[in-house]
């Protein structure tokens, strides 16, 4: 995730923060919340619909289902084909986000 996210990531409506009334998700909250070793995932795929490159700005739209709990309990969440728009920017390390919005 560090090396995905740029320092500058910003999430918006994250489907596991925007449960929590969470608007917006800044990048060390984001590791931390997928991440988190008492975190499970049944489930975690992400479908990419298209990618518009701009330079050194990329933008990618897709849908996201993920079936995830918690360990020590049954409960969960099931999500099924949300719609996502992230942007990339390229630097001297490579292709990372800098925004993603649910």
């Amino acid at each position: 995730m560090e090396r995905v996210l740029h320092a500058d990531y910003l999430g918006n409506r994250l489907p596991e923060q925007d449960e929590l009334g969470k608007q917006e998700t800044r990048r060390a909250e984001a590791i931390a919340m997928w991440t988190d070793s008492n975190r499970t995932f049944k489930e975690l795929e992400y479908k990419t619909s298209a990618v518009r490159v701009l330079g050194t700005t990329a933008i990618e739209t897709g849908s996201l289902s993920v079936q995830s709990g918690w360990k020590k309990s049954t409960a969960g969440r099931f999500i099924s084909n949300v719609g996502f728009i992230r942007v990339w920017m390229k630097d001297k390390d490579g292709w990372r986000v800098v925004h993603e919005s649910y």
